[in-house]
């Protein structure tokens, strides 16, 4: 077996990716060679493929990843970078942050994350990109539970049952709210925590806690204004 000496990128449990050390890109030549000879020492039950070669591998933790391929096409693994039950503005802000890790602009990051917190700050006209979807389920209205109690509150005195999907949002009184009936009144502190904590998945990459202010605590709210 010929030692590569190659890096290791990412290894799931039935996956491997790697790079050079000098990252110099792979011909197909030497992309068809490799396949050939890892399949060779590897059991007969053992078939590897070839998922792609990308230009681009950023890996924030495992099995959460974005790669971009050869003709520039995003691919994006993880439930942390693509959940469908994040808010709107909080996975486009995620999503403008990786622009900027994938384009090696980490500094512009932190303009970013200010850029979201002045909409914040400065008035929410449309608050369904800053809604969460939920499904109403038979749990919601048996459990005494704080969280689903709030929900049962918020859909109180409408047509809404078990399997329907809401959309709500958190006032200032800290209730929730359905987003057909915003009436401007929306918890600032909440949606500054929101954004923060979003920041937390490029903590194995960046130094998170020194590039972003979390404006929900007491001490910092008062600099929003400043921004």
């Amino acid at each position: 077996m010929i030692d590569h000496n190659f890096q290791i990128t990412n290894a799931d449990t039935d996956s491997i990716s790697f790079c050079k050390h000098d990252m110099t890109p792979f011909t197909k030549d030497e992309i068809n060679n490799l396949m050939d000879e890892i399949n060779k020492i590897s059991p007969e039950f053992m078939i590897w493929e070839n998922d792609g070669y990308f230009s681009k591998f950023l890996v924030l933790k495992s099995k959460n990843y974005v790669m971009i391929d050869e003709s520039g096409k995003r691919k994006i693994k993880g439930s942390s970078l693509k959940s469908s039950t994040l808010e709107p503005k909080i996975k486009q802000m995620i999503q403008d942050m990786l622009d900027m890790l994938l384009e090696d602009r980490q500094k512009d990051m932190k303009a970013i994350y200010n850029s979201y917190i002045k909409l914040v700050r400065d008035g929410i006209t449309d608050i369904k990109p800053w809604a969460k979807k939920l499904t109403l389920s038979p749990t919601t209205f048996e459990s005494t539970r704080l969280n689903e109690t709030k929900i049962i509150n918020a859909i109180k005195d409408t047509q809404y049952k078990s399997g329907d999907r809401i959309y709500v949002y958190s006032k200032s009184d800290g209730t929730l709210k359905l987003t057909e009936q915003y009436d401007g009144d929306y918890d600032k502190k909440i949606y500054y925590e929101k954004l923060y904590k979003a920041t937390a998945r490029f903590e194995t990459v960046l130094p998170v806690k020194e590039m972003f202010l979390n404006y929900a605590l007491k001490r910092n709210i008062k600099l929003v204004d400043e921004l």
